[in-house]
């Protein structure tokens, strides 16, 4: 019995450790505004979780010092380079707005191994995603059907500083303007903040669920959810992901039936959301789905492209910023969505490498550590993938919770695959003792 106990309080998951996941999930605009910063219930979280991650200790570890070291070296560089940036006219809010994705967010990935540390407690932050996805999508969809600003709460599920700025129309000054249309947001404020959100959490939240009619289900309102969002690059996700698992149910022939079903309500998922888009949010945003299939709008990077070509034209004129970038140096040309080109356009080529070292580095060893067939482990794989080729026209990375999200799944990731890790030299230990 004291066994069964210990077992049970071991598995836990701790309390702020799991306040923090569901709020930077569920409601991370939840807050105010302060002299144009958002502070926000998600932040402040995130704010207690790592004081008490280097309160209670145990962070450094061996097996990471590769990344750990990186990590430490990005933070000096990009200190410097925003301080430097700041000198020279940047606003505080824009200063704050890069360094935190950059510098604080990362170490997301080394707190999860504190907080995580068996197989139950992974497959049940697995679960809980599920839950929390499924009640933003409702959500989304009773946007849809009444309005957004029937269904805000201000200072829940958007920041109050913004409601009060304009309590009848904020959502259309936040980038959500389609025509007459309105993208809808759930609790992110933007469209394309959450499309990139709901993809990139989709395929583990997915995995935890085992039951094939709520699978379908949840297809059914992820599909209507990620078209309602208005995201051409999000669109572009959700082709990648229904390729895969279209292809993946195929390679499995002997579940034939359930192939078949799955694809089906894939199907009936799309009609109904095409549906859905053009009878209640006008044309407009039909013909932002069909521009999707517009080879000619697709190289124009959801219309950030001409900004890229602006600033590398600049860049050739002011070779002293390819190092470390042009922010604060009186560039010309922008694109804040494309995660990759801002990193170069804040860092240069030495920010750059340093991001893609990090980044490589840290996703390729929660790869190589995670079990060849393991349905979860495929789904962080295929998560992680699809959000960091999408990263290329939209990643969302510079809007609080992206990037926290991100690092969190990652290391999630990294906790299962040590976890396995461990459990196999266990039992080669125990079959060396029987062998003896």
């Amino acid at each position: 019995g004291k066994m069964a106990s210990y077992r049970k309080k071991e598995e836990k998951i701790n309390d702020l450790f799991l306040l923090t996941f569901l709020v930077n999930i569920l409601i991370p605009k939840a807050g105010i505004k302060l002299y144009g910063i958002p502070i926000t219930l998600g932040n402040l979280l995130i704010l207690c979780l790592i004081l008490y991650s280097l309160i209670i200790g145990r962070i450094k570890d061996k097996k990471i010092r590769i990344q750990s070291s990186i990590y430490f070296f990005s933070i000096c560089f990009w200190v410097i380079r925003f301080i430097a940036a700041y000198e020279s006219g940047v606003s505080l809010s824009d200063f704050v707005g890069y360094l935190i994705p950059l510098c604080v967010y990362p170490i997301a990935y080394f707190i999860a191994p504190l907080y995580l540390k068996n197989e139950s407690q992974v497959k049940r932050i697995a679960r809980i995603l599920f839950w929390c996805l499924l009640i933003l999508f409702l959500y989304t969809i009773l946007q849809a059907i009444f309005g957004i600003g029937k269904v805000d709460i201000p200072g829940i599920t958007v920041n109050y500083s913004d409601y009060a700025e304009n309590p009848s129309g904020w959502w259309l000054e936040k980038s959500n303007a389609v025509g007459d249309a309105s993208k809808m947001i759930a609790t992110y404020q933007n469209g394309n903040l959450f499309g990139v959100t709901i993809i990139f959490l989709f395929p583990i939240a997915l995995a935890s669920e085992k039951k094939i009619l709520s699978k379908g289900i949840f297809w059914i309102l992820f599909v209507i959810s990620v078209l309602l969002c208005g995201s051409r690059t999000v669109y572009l996700g959700l082709i990648l992901l229904m390729a895969y698992y279209i292809m993946r149910g195929l390679i499995h022939m002997r579940v034939r039936v359930q192939t078949l079903v799955m694809i089906c309500f894939v199907a009936i998922a799309a009609i109904i959301g095409v549906c859905v888009l053009v009878t209640r949010l006008a044309p407009d945003m039909f013909h932002r789905v069909m521009s999707l299939f517009d080879i000619e709008t697709m190289l124009q990077g959801a219309g950030r492209t001409a900004g890229a070509i602006k600033y590398f034209s600049w860049l050739l004129q002011h070779l002293d910023a390819f190092l470390v970038g042009g922010f604060g140096m009186n560039y010309e040309g922008f694109a804040y969505e494309m995660t990759y080109f801002c990193v170069f356009l804040l860092g240069g080529l030495i920010g750059f490498l340093l991001f893609m070292w990090f980044l490589i580095s840290t996703v390729g060893k929660t790869v190589g550590k995670l079990p060849k067939k393991d349905r979860l482990s495929k789904a962080f794989c295929l998560a992680v993938f699809v959000y960091w080729m999408i990263a290329f026209i939209e990643g969302g990375y510079w809007l609080p919770p992206v990037a926290w999200n991100v690092w969190m799944m990652i290391g999630v990731a990294r906790c299962y695959g040590e976890i396995f890790i461990k459990q196999k030299e266990e039992k080669l230990e125990v079959q060396k003792e029987i062998a003896i």
